[in-house]
């Protein structure tokens, strides 16, 4: 929304949705920000919830592989036009 002025942002927020574009590194920040929230934050439960709730369906057990390292997420975009 950086191109956008204060009223057209304020239009968006109100009507509740939002286009955006997602990078092909997104999986890869999802996992740098959940171990942000487990290193710097101490924070474990918040890390999960980082990959759980942005990843839906994805199971505690394999977020908790994705933080120890044993995983990599990785995403396949469904690009649409």
């Amino acid at each position: 929304m950086a191109n956008k002025t204060k009223e057209e942002c304020d239009k968006i927020i109100k009507s509740g949705v939002c286009h955006f574009t997602v990078g092909e590194d997104l999986g890869l920040r999802l996992m740098e920000i959940a171990q942000e929230h487990l290193t710097e934050g101490n924070n474990p439960v918040k890390a999960l919830k980082t990959i759980t709730e942005s990843l839906q369906g994805c199971p505690t057990d394999l977020a908790v592989r994705i933080l120890k390292g044993e995983m990599v997420c990785q995403l396949m975009l469904k690009l649409s036009r």
